[in-house]
């Protein structure tokens, strides 16, 4: 079986070595950044612009949700190579 990578510019070697590092990390990001959106969107619903509760708890949520994709990505990671 041929490399993969075979014939491929030092470049894009790079790129593809990078891709699933870029995949955990934007788990992490997303998570945290889904939280704060939804958080938002529960503080209009529910009328607590002034004490911020939503964003509080769902970026908590996010956060806890992009921190334990992003282990598990990583775990799968070492388990591939």
């Amino acid at each position: 079986m041929s490399d993969p990578d075979e014939g491929l510019s030092p470049l894009a070697k790079s790129m593809r070595q990078a891709g699933p590092w870029l995949e955990v990390t934007s788990r992490l990001t997303g998570g945290a950044i889904f939280g704060v959106v939804a958080g938002w969107g529960l503080d209009k619903a529910m009328g607590w612009e002034q004490q911020h509760w939503g964003i509080i708890i769902c970026s908590a949520l996010g956060l806890f949700a992009g921190f334990w994709g992003f282990i598990r990505g990583v775990i799968n990671m070492g388990k591939k190579k």
